[in-house]
């Protein structure tokens, strides 16, 4: 049950929630800097790796 609700704590951040969109929207195999991910979140690029950090610990 703890592992399930870290989950949508997770996801219940704006930012890690459009960024999960923007991934689920490129094509397979296809990356997207950080960089990017940042210019379109409207964020730098160290808050993109940190939330990403968050996602990969989940």
């Amino acid at each position: 049950m703890q592992e399930l609700a870290r989950f949508y704590k997770a996801l219940g951040d704006e930012t890690r929630l459009r960024l999960m969109v923007l991934l689920a929207q490129q094509e397979p195999g296809r990356a997207m800097c950080v960089g990017r991910l940042a210019h379109e979140l409207g964020v730098t690029a160290s808050a993109v790796s940190q939330h990403l950090r968050v996602l990969k610990d989940l």
